[in-house]
């Protein structure tokens, strides 16, 4: 476990995401708990896992989005 409290922080935060009810009160909520260098490397990871469920080779996947 990396810290204390680790399990409840992350069953609040999960929690937090989850009363999201639109695109502007996300973008809200991951504009005050991120920095731009974060958001951009959650959003370049969530289109590599996109790309991984779509059977995407690893090559075009690094040549698409940069990610190593």
């Amino acid at each position: 476990m990396p810290y204390k409290n680790f399990e409840s922080n992350l069953d609040f935060l999960y929690d937090l995401i989850l009363k999201v009810e639109n695109k502007a009160e996300c973008a809200a909520l991951f504009d005050d708990l991120c920095t731009p260098n974060e958001l951009a490397a959650m959003a370049q990871r969530a289109v590599v896992a996109r790309m991984l469920t779509q059977k995407r080779v690893y090559s075009d996947i690094v040549s698409e989005t940069g990610a190593s």
